[in-house]
């Protein structure tokens, strides 16, 4: 049944709340085939959604990232389908380095900006030092593709941000930031 309403996604009836919630929902699954498949299958439709839907879906994500965690034991399937989703939606985006088209582009648009949500939303570091391990890799794997595609400043900041706010966390198991710097 997700495969089927993952197929109806790019459909032009389908509306944008309506792809939202079907990707929310598919997303924090309890199963993790269902969230894999989720994941994939953004990716796969996302160049052909209309760009409302693709704000709309990276703004629903970062919202399950910032709900306080919950006291049940699958509180952090949530979190690893939406950051699974989020890396599989980054994946998508392409920098364009060649003047004169330089920006992002996704699918056939082009864009100067990624979208403002991503800017000022996604610090997936308190995510970085979950106790699931998939929670933590996926985050992970967000955060990487989110600074490839920035550019050289965002990049530096981000690094240093992620460094110093891992050492607040737990200063005895993280390297020295001169250190880690070749190892992340």
């Amino acid at each position: 049944m997700a495969r089927l309403a993952l197929l109806w996604l790019p459909l032009p009836e389908v509306t944008s709340p309506q792809v939202v919630g079907c990707v929310h929902i598919l997303a924090t699954d309890v199963w993790s085939q269902i969230r894999k498949d989720a994941a994939v299958a953004v990716g796969r439709v996302l160049p052909v959604l209309p760009w409302s839907t693709v704000e709309a879906v990276l703004h629903d994500l970062l919202q399950v990232f910032k709900q306080p965690p919950d006291e049940g034991d699958d509180d952090w399937k949530g979190r690893e389908g939406a950051f699974r989703v989020l890396a599989s939606m980054l994946a998508q985006f392409k920098k364009n380095t060649t003047p004169p088209s330089t920006g992002f582009s996704l699918g056939t648009r082009m864009m100067q900006y990624l979208p403002s949500a991503l800017l000022c939303d996604l610090k997936p570091v308190s995510a970085m030092q979950h106790p699931q391990l998939s929670v933590r890799e996926h985050a992970t794997a967000a955060i990487i593709r989110y600074v490839a595609l920035s550019d050289a400043f965002t990049q530096i900041s981000t690094f240093q941000e992620v460094m110093s706010k891992l050492n607040l966390y737990s200063p005895h198991e993280v390297l020295p930031a001169a250190h880690a710097e070749g190892t992340i």
